[in-house]
């Protein structure tokens, strides 16, 4: 048990930043990629997220942990194509 104890101590969270975008058109964002953790909170649409773009509902939070590369879409599962170049 002092093990866990250990390595929740060691556990820390830093709030790097935060950005409020309203997103007015539907956004279709292939390989997304961030090297820290982020969260997006869906306000007012449904956000799909993943190869099979899974759902996100309003008012919910995406996780995507850093390092990884993920689709991401708003408004709608078509939307116009963005790349991360």
């Amino acid at each position: 048990m002092e093990q866990y104890n250990g390595i929740i101590n060691a556990l820390s969270v830093k709030f790097a930043s935060s950005y409020d975008i309203n997103v007015i058109n539907p956004l279709n964002i292939t390989d997304f990629y961030d090297v820290d953790n982020t969260l997006i909170l869906a306000k007012s649409s449904e956000l799909y997220f993943g190869e099979n773009l899974n759902v996100v509902r309003p008012d919910e939070i995406l996780f995507i942990p850093g390092g990884r590369q993920t689709n991401i879409a708003y408004g709608a599962k078509d939307g116009p194509i963005k790349t991360q170049d």
